[in-house]
Order: C-alpha cells, then sequence, then structure tokens
C-alpha cells in the first residue's frame, strides 16, 4: 500500500513541475502600447513575440494576426474595447489587457458634401471606412481670396485604394496630409486643380510600408507642399555647451516608388528646415556656447524611384527645401571664449533616389 502511495506521490510531483515549468516560469508578452481608437479602427503598436491578438468588444472575441482591427459598422454610443497579444507557440504567456473607449463616428457618405467633414473627423483625422474609393469635391465652395485652411488628416486603411480631390484653380489649400495605411497594392491619387500644403510638419502624401507604391495623377496647375518646420529649439542651459540643431523639414511625398503622370505643371516642394539654437551665454569663469546647426531642408520627394511622364507636362518641377538658419553663438565674456555661430543646414535634394523619365 504504501509503495503504491508513494507511486502516486511521484507522479503527481511529476506532473506539478511539468505545469509549473510550462506555465508558472514562463515570462508573459508585453501588454500592447499606444492603443488608440478612432471610429471603428482600433491600433495599437506591435508586440514583440507575438503571434497575433485578442480583441474584445461587446462580450465577443475576435483573432487578428494584424496590429489594428476594424470593429462592426453598428456601433452605438461609447463602449470599450480590449486587446490582448498571443503567441500560438506558447512560449510566452498572454500579455496584459489594453484599453480603449470607441464612440460611434458616422462613415463617410457616397456623396459627400464637404461642408459637412467635420462630422466625420475626430481630432483633425478625417475617418474613412466602407469604399474602395474616396471622391472630396471643394470646387464649389465659396473662398474670399487666394488660400483656404481645411486642417485635415485623411488616413486611408488599406481597404481604400484611391482618393480624387477636386479643387478650385488659383486657391491654395492651407494643412491637408493624405496618409495611406501599409499596402500591398499601389496607392492611387487623382489631384484635379487642387495644390496644397501638408498638415503641421506632416507629408503632403505619403504611403506607409518597405515596398510602398504611390501613382499620383495631376491635372491643371498642382502644388504639393510640405509644412515648413518653424519651430526653434530652446536654449541649452548649460555653461560652454553647443546649441540645438534644428528640425529637418520633411519632403512633399514619400514612397517606395511614385509614378507622377498628368498634364500642364506640376510641382512638389520639401518643408525648410528649423533653425540651430543659440549657444549658451557666458558667465562667470565659464565659456559660451557655439550656435547649433540649422535642420537640413526635406528633399521634394522621398522614395528609392521616381517615374516621370514628363512629355505630359508644361511644366515639372521638384524643389528641395532650404535647409534651416544657422544658431546664433552665446553672448561671449571676459575673457573672451571666441563663440561661433553654427552652420546653415544643407537644402533638401529634388528625389532622395533616383528619377526615371518614361516616354
Amino acid at each position: 500500500m504504501m509503495k503504491k502511495l508513494l507511486a502516486m506521490f511521484a507522479a503527481s510531483a511529476i506532473v506539478l513541475s511539468t505545469f509549473m515549468g510550462c506555465n508558472l516560469f514562463k515570462k508573459s508578452l508585453p501588454t500592447p502600447e499606444n492603443i488608440v481608437c478612432i471610429g471603428n479602427l482600433v491600433k495599437w503598436d506591435k508586440v514583440a513575440g507575438a503571434s497575433g491578438y485578442t480583441v474584445i468588444h461587446g462580450g465577443v472575441e475576435i483573432n487578428t494576426t494584424e496590429n489594428y482591427y476594424y470593429l462592426a459598422d453598428s456601433i452605438s454610443g461609447t463602449t470599450q474595447v480590449s486587446v490582448y497579444a498571443v503567441d500560438s507557440t506558447e512560449t510566452y504567456k498572454n500579455s496584459g489587457v489594453a484599453y480603449c473607449s470607441v464612440s460611434s463616428v458616422p462613415l463617410i457618405p457616397e456623396s459627400l458634401d464637404v461642408t459637412q467633414l467635420n462630422n466625420y473627423k475626430v481630432n483633425d483625422v478625417l475617418y474613412v471606412q466602407g469604399k474602395t474609393e474616396l471622391v472630396l469635391d471643394y470646387s464649389k465652395l465659396e473662398y474670399a481670396g487666394n488660400s483656404h485652411q481645411i486642417l485635415e488628416i485623411i488616413k486611408l486603411p488599406n481597404v481604400i485604394n484611391k482618393i480624387k480631390i477636386i479643387g478650385k484653380k488659383g486657391i491654395n489649400y492651407l494643412n491637408i496630409s493624405i496618409r495611406f495605411e501599409e499596402r500591398s497594392a499601389p496607392a492611387f491619387v487623382e489631384l484635379i486643380d487642387f495644390s496644397f500644403h501638408a498638415y503641421q510638419n506632416t507629408v503632403a502624401i505619403e504611403v506607409v510600408g518597405a515596398d510602398s507604391t504611390l501613382v499620383l495623377s495631376v491635372k491643371g496647375e498642382i502644388t504639393v507642399e510640405a509644412k515648413d518646420y518653424f519651430e526653434t529649439p530652446s536654449q541649452v542651459s548649460d555653461s560652454g555647451q553647443t546649441g540645438r540643431t534644428g528640425s529637418n523639414g520633411r519632403p512633399a511625398l514619400i514612397a517606395s516608388k511614385i509614378v507622377i503622370a498628368g498634364g500642364l505643371s506640376f510641382s512638389a516642394i520639401g518643408g525648410n528646415g528649423g533653425s540651430g539654437g543659440k549657444g549658451t551665454n557666458a558667465a562667470l569663469l565659464k565659456f559660451p556656447g557655439n550656435g547649433g546647426a540649422g535642420g537640413a531642408g526635406g528633399p521634394a520627394v522621398q522614395a528609392s524611384t521616381l517615374y516621370v511622364l514628363k512629355k505630359e507636362f508644361i511644366s515639372f518641377n521638384l524643389i528641395g527645401g532650404k535647409g534651416g538658419e544657422a544658431g546664433e553663438a552665446g553672448n561671449d565674456g571676459f575673457p573672451s571664449g571666441n563663440p561661433k555661430a553654427g552652420s546653415n543646414g544643407r537644402n533638401g535634394a529634388t528625389c532622395s533616389g533616383s528619377i526615371v523619365e518614361l516616354n
């Protein structure tokens, strides 16, 4: 009897140790960070080691391998969404749970009155879902002067492959940026009499992804320009320190490969670099600092290859942003430390990669 009890105890110990080794001593995956809910879209940062994620909404669990998920269209009021990371290899335990609140945001209708765009925006981000093509027509709006503030970042999920924007000749639209999320298919943008400056310190048109393609068709006299970086670095406080370097300007267009076609005229202009910061001032028995260097101007186009059907244009210009101004030297003292101003930032390139002209 005693032998049987000892054998049962030993077997139980083996099972228990195996369980403890497989579960209690496993590390947990990190909890997903920077989770955000915009309309029906829930996004979070990728978790290293995770094979997928579980999204919980309304008591329903949804499994996905992506770090985003589109909830059902019929969201009413404000509800909570939970997300945690999982590992199908069972090397790690499930992560902790991240939370965000999702509120109902009307989906953009097929025929959109652009005077009602604010009804579809969250923090200046235009939420788009439920279609493969978006058309925005600003041509019928009345403007005073030759510019108009729009204040929009248009973020397009990978199910949307084309956006067409119609403007009015002679009007320069300010603070608008178009950003396609990562996708396998090319992203198409058609601009008709629509010239614009990018939203605050952003790119005018960007397609995310290491192997992304942007096909840009323009009709009319079109200028696309990155926003200048106006922020001046704060002055350093420690004695003898060189001023901070200015921020680099942003490109007007970003994608791995870009194709531009159309007619009449087109210009892409990179953003200007920020000014360098001032060096520290001299103090008692302390030397002054040199000025900081200006930031580099942004290239007009950031792409490994830019393909241009140049024969279709009367005028075609790529202009890099201007380098930022040099920072001032710190105020000198006695004895003199001979502080020097920083250097001006270099001007941006026309294109960061190669340019191929197509027949």
